[in-house]
């Protein structure tokens, strides 16, 4: 009978898997972080000091400082706190229509923006959008936070392995990082850590560190149970180089995944890693280290050139300084002993810098730069606002994929995560009827998000003033106006206030509108029923005036009626 593995022999074959699968990615990220993000990454074979120098390739910082403003040019764009970034909505546009549906929704909203402004999203999310763009993919745990509803991890480069379902969603990732003896007794208790542990604990070796692995992954083990092993998602922790039958330190779960990960691109959508404009400026990069050295070298000999001089002046004082002097003989022949640079070079500085600066805005570019300081770095010749909002929404379309993965990759997933917990913790009013079994979407409505949908407001805009056009045509023309008649101005609005992100507490339910226009037109019916009673009630009293005027024996009225 062949003997079962244990968990720990599951998860160390396992890991050993995931490790082959991204052993052909780390030369790349080690190299990335060499010249972008230098305090980034931990490998947990990396021996390197965590305070030592990290940043001798760097003789020109640009792609470092290109890829701090990435990060942060995209959590202004697309999860700016000062503003709402996100929104939820029906599946069915008509739907939103609804008053209960949309200010039910409008209130949930608000109430997650509080959570996450009271969580540590907001320090959290330029920290994923950077290593994202550098390295190409950035994960995230959300773990339920007792008191502030949810909790953010980031994990960096080095430290995780990642592997996607059939459908591309990141669902398993085993995290290697480092604790020490006295925190891993602290965390998980004596009784639970291993021999080795122990022995480091009782001999007051309590800063010793510990490789520790963490796993989460579909529970393919789940049984109908009310704990926390039996959740949909397995949260395990193991010591990576425990003994083979050594029990987990920890085991838990969670009731639906608790990662999200931002791949910047992905060649197909079931691959774990993604890629980068990092991996796109790398060269360029590389490249301007070496254009700054030689830069300085042909300074340096420019400066300060090797020197040659006569044998006659060996061992005599010589100086380069300025206002010095070097005291020589004359030789034998009466000539004076040459002391020059041994050769004399004149470098094109300015056409050095030049091609520097052209490797820089290359950099710039496959960074998006341009696109993140559009206004510092425009031309201040022709930097008018319209000029500005072109070239911005022109480079924000070739970041269109991106801001797809990111939207599906991260956003999403942090949004789903944060409602089932809010939701679970009963901290979300009850929903209206008529979202029963209605699956909710989630839409960014930050800058960058707001510029693509900018688009179908644009042609709403277009539509509207095409139609005016006609209808001033037809009317200049001396034609009826009938352009207006295929217009639904209406929707027309419904529409537009979709497009540009408008909260629906300011655009007024069909139903209201209806009620309005109702009472107006009941006003307007009793205004002019006042306004045609006035003619009416004089033509009366002047009646029965004439009807009590004497004139010879009869009223006025009976003799204008006789007259006739």
């Amino acid at each position: 009978m062949m003997e079962v593995p244990s968990r720990y022999q599951v998860a160390q074959i396992r890991l050993a898997e995931l490790r082959a699968e991204r052993e052909s990615y780390d030369p790349h990220y080690k190299e990335l972080q060499s010249y972008f993000l230098t305090r980034r990454g931990r490998w947990i074979d990396d021996k390197k000091a965590k305070g030592g120098k990290r940043n001798q390739l760097l003789i020109d910082p640009t792609p470092k400082f290109a890829a701090r403003t990435l990060g942060a040019g995209m959590h202004a764009g697309s999860t700016n706190p000062a503003t709402p970034w996100f929104r939820l909505t029906t599946p069915d546009p008509e739907m939103m229509e609804y008053p209960a549906v949309s200010l039910w929704l409008y209130a949930v909203e608000n109430l997650m923006r509080d959570v996450f402004a009271r969580s540590n999203l907001y320090s959290v999310l330029p920290s994923i959008y950077t290593e994202a763009g550098v390295f190409g993919t950035a994960p995230m745990l959300m773990p339920e936070h007792p008191t502030k509803v949810i909790h953010f991890v980031p994990k960096t480069v080095g430290s995780y392995f990642l592997a996607a379902n059939s459908d591309g969603v990141i669902d398993t990732m085993y995290c290697e990082y480092l604790m020490t003896v006295r925190q891993l007794v602290d965390d998980y208790g004596i009784n639970k850590v291993s021999q080795q542990v122990k022995t480091a604990y009782d001999g007051n070796r309590r800063q010793q560190l510990v490789e520790v692995l963490h796993i989460i992954e579909p529970n393919k083990a789940r049984v109908e149970a009310a704990d926390n092993q039996n959740m949909a998602f397995s949260s395990v922790y193991f010591e990576t180089h425990a003994p083979a039958g050594q029990a987990p330190l920890r085991i838990s779960g969670f009731e639906d995944n608790p990662l999200g990960a931002f791949r910047w691109e992905t060649t197909e959508i079931t691959d774990p890693y993604g890629s980068s404009c990092g991996m796109d400026a790398l060269g360029c990069a590389k490249a301007m280290q070496v254009q700054q050295k030689r830069k300085a070298q042909a300074i340096d000999k420019l400066v300060d050139p090797p020197m040659v001089g006569d044998p006659a002046m060996k061992n005599q004082p010589s100086t380069l300084l300025p206002a010095d002097v070097t005291w020589a003989g004359f030789t034998p022949n009466g000539s004076a002993p040459k002391f020059q640079p041994a050769y004399v070079i004149k470098p094109e500085i300015q056409g050095l810098l030049l091609d520097i600066e052209d490797v820089r805005e290359l950099v710039h570019k496959a960074m998006y730069t341009d696109l993140f300081l559009a206004i510092t770095m425009a031309d201040p010749r022709n930097a008018t606002v319209p000029e500005i909002d072109a070239r911005k929404e022109e480079q924000i379309l070739a970041l269109g994929p991106v801001l797809q993965n990111h939207e599906d990759g991260l956003i999403k997933p942090l949004i789903d995560r944060t409602f089932n917990i809010m939701a679970r913790q009963g901290r979300l009013p009850p929903p209206p009827p008529e979202l029963e079994r209605v699956q909710l979407k989630v839409e960014l409505i930050g800058a960058l998000a707001q510029a693509f949908r900018s688009i179908a407001g644009g042609k709403i805009e277009r539509f509207v003033n095409f139609v005016g056009s006609v209808a001033k045509a037809q009317a200049d023309s001396g034609q009826e106006v009938t352009a207006f008649d295929k217009w639904d101005a209406d929707q027309s609005i419904d529409e537009y206030a979709q497009a540009i992100g408008v909260p629906p507490s300011i655009v007024r339910s069909d139903d209201v509108v209806e009620e309005l226009r109702a009472a107006r037109a009941e006003a307007q019916a009793k205004q002019a029923a006042l306004e045609a009673a006035g003619p009416m009630k004089d033509a009366a009293s002047a009646a029965k005036s004439l009807s009590e005027t004497d004139v010879g024996g009869e009223n006025a009225l009976e003799a204008m009626t006789n007259a006739a």
